[in-house]
């Protein structure tokens, strides 16, 4: 397996994240007639006796929670055509209106059908997380009745919070999220004209930042939170941050302290080896060291996938306004699901280069392993920060700007305590544009 640079790993997840996945969104859902919930909600108001929705997920799930006017199909039923049982219940029906967690299956059930000569079927946009965001906040909120497997219960559940919680989630959302945005931009403009390949890698990763939190901030804004397309591409750009930040790391550790890949410069880890693979044909202690790390990284991406999914909304008053929690199944799907079999797969090739290519893929592993680390370190991010936080959200929203603020304002604080020791070494102060040796004669 050859190895793979930096510039070559982003093409490939640009082509992956901008193209495959908006074309299978397409795909999935454009191509599939579907309504809002709001207009799913006036139709069945308006025509009461021949409209239907129909809750295609599993039978655990529907017993577990499920809205109270939903009829249950499982999705198994309508693809296979085992549609005689339920012929009494959809008889009749001039609209049917299907609905799951995101609406994956139940664009499926919408087009099985509609196979089946019922016409009038519509998949419901945004599932049952979009259902009840649709609902007007406020006393409207506890209009909608749901089933759950302790017995029946009116709307979303409410929080109360405290004027410290309050105040957090706003600073964080309104003061932190804004403010590190504009870090990043300003670590961009630091280091627009770098050449080294650590800092060209940590460059990119700080557009890949401020891009995906755009998109974060225009789901907030225009789309009420519930866009899975924006919220995918605020999460691939923190992928692909954090995975070109990773590799700017290990480039930085091995151009600048280390040198345990370059051919013409002293290996410092010398001293603590007998020999060098630079110049004895020996086993680096480094590669060993990568051999053991690679698989017990992957082995944290069983963290994630072991864990449960469990979508949860609550609604909260923030100084006044109703303001809604939540953390979709749908993007579930994607950070404890989706990612860290992406963080296995790079970390496999990883560990082939390792195996194959011996002290000369060292190099090309970095780049796997870094691609690895960004996938993983997002996914588990994620589901610890929301999982810890799951009975008050709001604190979850809080801990992930705090995190991110403290991510970008370290990075920003060591370059420019590397930019200040690059004028040392030209003879400059960073204070002064007087010479080193004029100042020490003074």
């Amino acid at each position: 397996m050859a190895s793979c640079s930096p510039s070559r790993m982003i093409t490939l997840l640009t082509i992956v994240g901008l193209v495959v996945f908006p074309a299978g969104y397409w795909s999935a859902f454009l191509n599939v007639p579907s309504v809002k919930p709001e207009t799913a909600r006036e139709r069945m108001a308006e025509h009461q006796e021949d409209s239907i929705l129909i809750d295609v997920r599993t039978e655990s799930e529907y017993r577990n929670f499920s809205l109270k006017e939903a009829v249950h199909i499982p999705l198994h039923d309508v693809m296979r055509g085992e549609l005689a049982s339920w012929k009494s219940v959809l008889e009749n029906k001039a609209f049917l209106f299907v609905i799951c967690n995101t609406g994956f299956q139940s664009a499926q059930a919408t087009e099985g059908l509609r196979r089946a000569g019922y016409a009038r079927t519509f998949n419901v946009e945004g599932g049952i997380d979009a259902w009840l965001a649709s609902v007007d906040k406020g006393s409207r909120v506890k209009e909608i009745g749901v089933n759950t497997a302790q017995g029946e219960t009116n709307g979303v559940p409410r929080l109360t919070f405290s004027w410290v919680e309050q105040v957090v989630i706003c600073l964080t959302a309104f003061g932190l999220k804004p403010l590190y945005e504009i870090l990043s931009l300003v670590l961009v403009f630091l280091l627009w004209s770098s050449r080294d390949r650590d800092l060209v890698a940590l460059r990119r990763a700080m557009i890949a930042f401020f891009l995906g939190e755009t998109a974060c901030a225009v789901n907030y804004l225009f789309f009420d939170d519930l866009s899975l397309l924006m919220e995918f591409f605020h999460m691939y750009g923190m992928l692909v941050c954090f995975g070109l930040a990773s590799f700017a790391f290990l480039k930085a550790l091995d151009m600048r302290v280390c040198h345990f890949t370059d051919a013409e410069r002293r290996c410092a880890l010398l001293s603590l080896c007998e020999n060098c693979y630079k110049y004895r044909p020996v086993t680096c202690n480094l590669r060993w060291l990568f051999l053991f790390a690679v698989p017990a990284t992957a082995m944290l991406a069983l963290m994630p996938l072991s864990g449960d999914l469990g979508s949860y909304r609550f609604v909260g008053e923030v100084f006044g306004q109703d303001v809604v929690f939540s953390h979709p199944l749908s993007y579930q799907y994607f950070e404890i699901r989706f990612f860290p079999v992406i963080s296995l797969v790079f970390f496999l090739a990883s560990f082939v280069i390792l195996v194959r290519r011996k002290e000369e893929g060292m190099a090309g592993a970095k780049v796997y392993f870094s691609a690895g680390l960004g996938a993983l370190g997002f996914s588990l991010m994620r589901f610890m920060i929301f999982w810890t936080y799951s009975k008050n959200p709001l604190w979850a929203n809080a801990w992930e700007e705090i995190t991110e603020f403290l991510f970008i304002s370290f990075t920003l604080w060591i370059v420019l305590r590397g930019k200040r020791g690059t004028l040392r070494k030209a003879g400059v102060y960073m204070g002064s544009l007087m010479p080193v040796r004029q100042r020490q004669r003074k």
